[in-house]
């Protein structure tokens, strides 16, 4: 039994090796380094090789799995992901003087990240918001409900460091009383995650989008100006590279649906039409509204994108 304990590499020499003499290697990976590393060979790749006419080869190469009620399989391959495996040089004809032909075992081990979304009220006095359905899209896509603690958390495998594009899309709000700030538009970013999980975000690159009804985001019309800075307002992204693993931190805050209903009555309970009103609000909530009553003696202003919180109307 060969160990390799705490080095990226070891090489060991097989002496006394016969002709057509099979050997067989059973390669696990039984601890992966400290870190944001996804160990793929926890149960053995099998290789079998021999000598053929004082040339080093390989008969089979082998990923062994346990399957669901503990029975275990074997199945041949000639490519793996994350494995590379090959004979060097592959013909001994190359070999100079001295030299020996090796069995070189590359293997990796990719880093994982955490996808956490937080939905929250807008404004001063924030709560959760359970139960609003995201979809977010990045290498697969993951649809979930927020759940008591208002979150979505998931694990994702990068198959090789580089930049990702993510995408967050807020299909159902919780409650008719919430705004879908994100309705029939998106919210895109990239992120680059090197080899150990560390993530790097530019907050440049985030940006929203109109959503159409097909699969090719090239065609998405991107949204600019006060539209896309009232957006902002409402959607942040957050990296946090822990040493047990990266988070990228995702925070959607709803503002909440009002209607502003006045009445004007007489002494009597008669309502009055046509009494004129100027009603004043804070500035996000609406313009200055100088108005009538209706036949009903009412003004109605139906009021969205309002945050949380205390707003004095006159």
């Amino acid at each position: 039994m060969h160990i390799l304990d705490e080095a990226s590499e070891f090489d060991f020499i097989e002496e006394d090796v016969q002709e057509h003499e099979i050997i067989t290697y059973t390669i696990t990976e039984v601890h992966t380094a400290e870190g944001a590393y996804v160990n793929k060979f926890s149960e053995p790749i099998i290789i079998t090789a021999t000598v053929e006419g004082g040339e080093f080869k390989i008969l089979r190469k082998q990923k062994q799995s346990t399957v669901p009620g503990g029975a275990v399989t074997r199945k041949d391959f000639d490519t793996l992901e994350y494995a590379n495996i090959y004979i060097d040089p592959a013909d001994k004809e190359d070999l100079q003087d001295g030299d020996m032909q090796t069995l070189t075992v590359e293997l990796e081990n990719p880093p994982e990240i955490e996808v956490q979304l937080t939905k929250i009220t807008a404004g001063r006095y924030q709560r959760i918001v359970t139960d609003t359905k995201f979809t977010i899209v990045s290498q697969d896509s993951h649809t979930a409900l927020t759940d008591g603690r208002g979150r979505i958390n998931y694990l994702e495998e990068i198959h090789e460091p580089g930049t990702y594009t993510i995408r967050v899309y807020e299909d159902e709000v919780s409650s008719p009383k919430y705004v879908n700030i994100l309705e029939n538009k998106y919210m895109q970013f990239d992120i680059t995650v090197a080899a150990d999980g560390t993530i790097t975000y530019d907050s440049s690159t985030r940006k929203f989008f109109n959503k159409d009804n097909d699969s090719y985001y090239d065609n998405d019309v991107e949204i600019t100006g006060e539209e896309a800075s009232n957006l902002a307002q409402y959607c942040f992204v957050n990296i946090n590279n822990n040493p047990d693993i990266s988070r990228v931190e995702v925070t959607i805050s709803d503002p909440v649906k009002v209607d502003l209903k006045l009445v004007k009555k007489a002494s009597d309970g008669e309502k009055i039409e046509g009494a004129e009103f100027k009603i004043e609000a804070p500035r996000g909530i609406f313009e200055t509204l100088q108005t009538t009553t209706n036949s009903d003696g009412e003004i109605i202003k139906n009021v969205e994108l309002v945050r949380p919180g205390f707003h004095e109307i006159e």
